[in-house]
Parts: structure tokens; C-alpha cells; sequence
């Protein structure tokens, strides 16, 4: 294939003394078997004059597949600009991606703070872990009229297969079942415990989303705290609060619907079954 610097013009001159990024976005993923989820390659600091780039992803094509890829489009660094495209595919038989994009006619793009390069989007093939990497990344700018190599550094990302959590009867409960205005109850505390299952192979964590339905048919969604770092056959509880005034402090009854959180890390979570669970009350005094 054609690379970068073999169709950008001018002379090739050094134009940063300190190192760009070029990372994928988001560092770690987590989706079932089937399930797809996007990432993004994206630059950071790299110059407000950006001509071209000409960038390798790799990742594991025995756990996942590229079903769709955006290389020209927005929200891309140069979507509607006048581009000379010179690899634009990804190929499940090598695993990888390639993006090689050259500005001309004498257009710049800024990616001084942070830009898109491609998006990819993946399907789970097995339910396995795999990584995510930058094989290559050649970046060039304009400065003072040359153009030049931008010198970057790079930064992957993991693909983690969700854990098994599930949720104890009756799924969500409250302190008790009856609160009073009168005694400036507005807010309630709603808890779940969770089991990470013994089959899973490594520590993770767990969550919830409430539902909580009020009289008049609102839904106000709360999330919980995560069950910090659970290891296999062991449980946490999580807790969300509530306020009464979501609703406009409603007289009546509260109804419950748990959803439930598998997630790989902190900020990577599978949304999982949804369960009703027994209401709650707010009786006038």
C-alpha cells in the first residue's frame, strides 16, 4: 500500500520538539458475544496545520470483527474538506485498519487539541479478551511553508469480556416501606446486592440503574455506585438516592425497575436485565 509521505509535496522537515498522541478512544471496551461497540483513533496536540496521516490499527481477529468503519466522514478531522485518499479499508484475514489521508490544494486542518482521525466499528466474535493497537502513525503538518513529519506517540486499547452479575431478591429494597413529609423525609436511599459469579475468570464490578416510576407516571432514572473490584463467588451492595422532589413530592405510590450493570472496569459497563421490584411508598401525614 501507498504510505503518507510517498504523495504528501514540499520537503520533509522535523516541525515538533516535543511528541504528539495517537490513541484509541475509548481505552477499554466491553460488549457480549454478538454485541458491537466504536472506537475512535484520534489525535491530541498534534498542530493546528495538519496535512495528512497515514495510520495502522491491528486487533484480534479471532474476538472481533470490523463490521463498518467511517474514514472521510464527520465527525473525521477532514470530513468535507478536499482530500486524497489513499487507503481507506480494514480486513478481518490481517486484522487491521488503514487510514492514509492527504489535504491539497493547499488546506490545513486543526488538530491542536484533539481530533478524529477514523471511527471503527467492531462485532464480538468470542468471548474473549483482545487488544487494540497503533501499528503505525505517521502524521504530517505545515510549518513555514514545508511540510514536515509530526514525531507522535501511541496508545491501544483492550477489549475485556463483560462479567456475570446478577441481583438478590427482591432486587431493590428501601429503608422501609412508608415515608412522611411532615417529618422531612425527601430523599431515599435504594440499595441492591449483587453476586459476581463464580464463573467469571477475573475480578470486575458491578451496578444498577433505578428506575423509579412516581404516581403520576414520571420516570426519574438513578444510578448507583459501582460494587467495587468483586472477585469470582463473592457480592457487594450498591446504593442510589432518590428525591422526592423529582416528582414534586407526588403523593402515592413508587415503583421500582432495577436494570442491571456488568462492567469490565469503571467506566466500561454492559447493560444487562431489567427487573421490577416491589414499590415503595410516600403517604401523606
Amino acid at each position: 500500500m501507498l504510505s503518507l509521505m510517498s504523495v504528501l509535496p514540499g520537503a520533509m522537515l522535523p516541525v515538533h520538539a516535543q511528541p504528539a498522541t495517537v490513541f484509541v478512544d475509548p481505552p477499554v471496551n466491553a460488549a457480549n458475544v454478538g454485541d458491537m461497540f466504536t472506537v475512535s483513533v484520534t489525535g491530541g496536540d498534534i498542530s493546528s496545520m495538519l496535512v495528512g496521516y497515514d495510520v495502522v490499527l491491528t486487533y484480534d481477529n479471532t474476538v472481533l470483527s470490523a463490521v463498518s468503519s467511517n474514514f472521510n466522514g464527520a465527525p473525521d478531522v477532514f470530513a468535507g474538506m478536499n482530500v486524497f485518499s489513499v487507503n481507506a479499508l480494514c480486513s478481518d484475514i490481517t486484522g487491521q485498519c488503514q487510514s492514509t489521508q492527504s489535504l491539497i490544494g493547499g488546506q490545513t486542518a486543526d488538530c491542536s487539541f484533539q481530533c478524529v482521525l477514523f471511527q471503527v466499528t467492531f462485532q464480538v466474535i468470542s468471548a474473549n479478551s483482545a487488544t487494540i493497537d497503533i501499528a503505525k502513525a505517521d502524521i504530517a503538518a505545515a510549518i513555514g511553508g514545508s511540510i514536515g513529519p509530526v514525531p507522535v506517540t501511541t496508545a491501544g486499547a483492550t477489549f475485556l469480556v463483560p462479567p456475570t452479575v446478577t441481583m438478590v431478591a427482591p432486587f431493590a429494597t428501601v429503608p422501609k416501606a412508608a415515608f412522611h413529609l411532615k417529618h422531612n423525609e425527601f430523599t431515599v436511599t435504594i440499595t441492591t446486592t449483587l453476586i459476581y459469579n463464580s464463573t467469571n475468570v477475573r475480578a470486575g464490578f458491578g451496578a444498577v440503574i433505578y428506575d423509579v416510576i412516581d404516581p403520576n407516571g414520571g420516570d426519574t432514572a438513578v444510578q448507583s455506585n459501582l460494587a467495587f473490584f468483586l472477585t469470582p463467588g463473592t457480592s457487594g451492595t450498591v446504593s442510589g438516592t432518590y428525591s422526592f422532589s423529582s416528582s414534586g413530592n407526588a403523593f402515592g405510590r413508587y415503583t421500582i425497575i432495577v436494570t442491571l450493570l456488568s462492567c469490565a472496569d469503571e467506566g466500561s459497563c454492559v447493560t444487562g436485565g431489567s427487573v421490577s421490584s416491589p414499590t415503595f411508598f410516600m403517604l401523606k401525614a
